[in-house]
């Protein structure tokens, strides 16, 4: 059954620096992958005081490279609103009623709705009744906009192609850019990469040091055995017996001594420090000295041992020294970590109360989202009931209109149409409303026949380009409650000759606009029937047409 493609084109203020960026990534990139086979249409889309307008440049049927390039190069000058919603549930409306093996929407948008639709929302509704994919094209989208063209294309297994507005002329970058649709276009399926949910980062661990690890230095007791007679020393020091003879007597050096054994204990506040020996300079009447029968005694001068007491003495000041050193030290590091410490705890403390405050929210948001399926329940039962009284309703009418429909055949009147004055006075008044919403959507391009005086041209307004070339012929026409209206011999012959680019704008009863963009695609489609809705009175060289 072929592919149906609807290509729907922003025209309003957001488009208007860079509708030319639009049309060179569709000539270039998009046009040449189309298959002209298929049915493709054009809709252009914009708003006039949030009444949304959508024109169909081509209707979705068969068409050809040449006229769907034409209207691409021919697209008018953006003005006025967006009404993205508005336009892409028309076209899904559409696209439902078409028999085709795969439906697509090209959207090509600068992505601000400024009418209030949602049209992520309606492609959501209505994949629920046809499969229809959405591929958005981009200029320079950012913030929330880009983030819902893109759910919207992903939940359609479309694609999103966003084209920042500093590539505008990088044909390379563009092609780049839209690689994803020209693989759809290719006959490539493309799959939607789900966007992964960031990971809570890790609450940061406190950086722990090992505690020191102290060593206990011991300092033995020594003993000095000597005779009484001699000089008082600090220290006990012991001697090694030596030999009798005294000449050339050498003392041997004293013993290394061993660090004092000390155990020390840390406290936030104050440091202790025990020693398990004390080293005080002893009084000469404390000093024993050992005397043993047959021992040889070592004989040393007071010079001698007073030498080594101070050795052993500046040892064990540097030995303090070190402790005290190490000790400080220690303390800086140990201060330093209860600091880091404390404010590892207030970090843990503060993710604590977010993490308990999200808990809360999740809470709420359970709650506020039970209630909202609760109303939901509530309005699909009222929607229900609704629908029922609509159904009695609908057979009642039905009923009524088969009654209306009895009573027409026993008794058919024929219809005079309007007196002329009424039908120009009429005219004159739709032609005015017209002239006002075509300067708003042309300004300074717009020319009206017969502003000053009727003329019978065949049209009532020209569209402009800049070299004064006619952009669009347009007819002013009145509609009527059967939806009809009438052209002219010479407007019919005029719109024959430019079919392309002949509009006809109709204003019915409540002044409201509707716009045929080609009068002749509409007629070979079925929207619009060369014929009358029921038995008139037709003033001769007049051309009836009726609009489903």
């Amino acid at each position: 059954m072929g592919t149906a493609i609807d290509f729907l084109i922003d025209i309003s203020d957001n488009m208007s620096k860079k509708l030319n960026i639009a049309q060179k990534a569709i000539k270039e990139e998009i046009i040449p992958l189309l298959d002209f086979s298929d049915s493709i249409g054009i809709r252009t889309f914009l708003s006039i005081a949030k009444s949304p307008i959508v024109i169909n440049s081509i209707d979705l049927g068969e068409t050809n490279r040449h006229d769907f390039t034409e209207k691409i190069d021919k697209l008018p000058i953006p003005n006025a609103g967006s009404p993205i919603g508005y336009t892409v549930k028309k076209s899904l409306e559409h696209l439902n009623e078409v028999e085709a093996s795969r439906k697509r929407i090209i959207l090509v948008t600068a992505g601000v709705e400024t009418d209030g639709g949602n049209y992520e929302f309606e492609v959501e509704k209505n994949l629920k009744i046809d499969n229809v994919q959405v591929n958005i094209i981009g200029l320079g989208l950012s913030g929330f906009e880009e983030k819902t063209a893109q759910k919207t294309a992903d939940m359609s297994h479309g694609c999103f192609c966003n084209i920042p507005l500093d590539k505008g002329d990088d044909s390379l970058a563009i092609s780049n850019i839209l690689q994803p649709l020209k693989d759809i276009l290719n006959g490539k399926e493309v799959i939607p990469t789900p966007v992964a949910e960031p990971e809570p980062a890790p609450a940061p661990v406190p950086e722990v040091k090992p505690e020191p690890v102290f060593q206990e230095v011991k300092v033995e007791p020594i003993t000095i055995t000597a005779k009484e007679e001699e000089a008082p020393i600090i220290n006990r020091v012991a001697a090694e017996p030596i030999s009798e003879k005294k000449e050339e007597v050498k003392p041997e050096p004293a013993p290394a001594a061993k660090q004092p054994e000390v155990s020390v204990s840390f406290q936030p506040k104050e440091t202790i420090i025990e020693s398990k020996v004390e080293f005080q300079p002893t009084d000469r009447s404390q000093i024993q000295f050992q005397t043993e029968p047959d021992s040889k005694l070592a004989s040393f001068s007071s010079f001698d041992k007073r030498a080594d007491v101070q050795n052993i003495n500046q040892q064990l000041a540097e030995n303090n020294a070190q402790i005290e050193k190490l000790l400080k030290k220690n303390e800086e590091e140990l201060k330093s970590f209860a600091i880091k410490q404390q404010e590892s705890d207030r970090e843990i403390a503060e993710l604590r109360s977010a993490g308990q405050k999200a808990v809360a929210t999740i809470e709420e948001l359970k709650k506020l989202n039970t209630n909202a399926n609760s109303e939901i329940d509530r309005l699909e039962k009222l929607l229900g009931e609704a629908q029922a009284d609509i159904k009695k309703l609908t057979e009642a009418q039905n009923s009524a209109y088969a009654e209306i429909q009895r009573l027409k055949k026993i008794d058919e009147d024929v219809i005079i149409l309007q007196d002329a004055e009424e039908i120009s006075k009429n005219s004159r008044k739709n032609e005015m409303q017209i002239y006002e919403m075509l300067m708003k959507r042309y300004p300074g391009r717009v020319i009206w026949i017969n502003k000053d005086e009727k003329k019978n041209m065949g049209y009532d307004f020209e569209i402009k380009f800049d070299d004064n070339s006619i952009e669009y012929y347009i007819a002013g026409k009145g509609i009527d409650q059967d939806r009809t209206f009438f052209l002219s011999k010479l407007e019919w012959e005029k719109c024959l000759k430019h079919s392309r680019n002949y509009q006809v704008y109709l204003v019915d009863k409540d002044n409201r606009i509707a716009i045929i963009d080609n009068l002749i695609g509409c007629i070979l489609s079925g929207k619009v029937h060369p014929l009358a809705g029921k038995n008139q009175k037709v003033k001769a060289g007049n051309v009836q047409f009726s609009i489903d």
